[in-house]
């Protein structure tokens, strides 16, 4: 019985692929957003993870209030001296999926989904320039 694979195929290695984690999207976000001076608010995986394992339930029941459908990070830029531009956005590995309410909020939302460092690089200079196009307008 002849193999289902030519022998040539056997021979030739798959193409590395890149896994890269959550958090190391994250670091160079936080770099990135730094060295533009774009000021963001972003609340810690572990600081949910803290406050849903140790904070009274009012407390539980608050911070998921106040800010449950919040992605990853939400990034602004001033476009003139009263008014911000902002992007909400959520960062996922290559192969990371939206999970529970965050399907909800990324579609009703219009969440930004960053899913490498290159994304991450691609969305900051495509909302620099919007922001420098809208203080040009302004």
């Amino acid at each position: 019985m002849a193999p289902a694979i030519p022998k040539k195929k056997w021979l030739e290695k798959p193409a590395p692929t890149i896994k890269i984690s959550e958090a190391e999207i994250q670091d160079q976000l936080n770099d990135l957003l730094e060295a533009y001076g774009i000021e963001y608010i972003r609340i810690p995986d572990g600081v949910w993870r803290w406050i849903m394992f140790n904070a009274p339930a009012t407390i539980q029941a608050y911070f998921k209030k106040t800010f449950q459908g919040i992605p990853d990070n939400v990034c602004f830029l001033p476009i003139d001296d009263k008014y911000y531009l902002a992007i909400k956005l959520e960062l996922k590995t290559a192969t990371g999926q939206l999970h529970g309410r965050q399907k909800y909020f990324a579609k009703t939302q219009n969440w930004i989904i960053s899913r490498s460092t290159d994304d991450n690089i691609r969305i900051i200079n495509e909302f620099l320039d919007k922001a420098k196009t809208m203080r040009r307008k302004l």
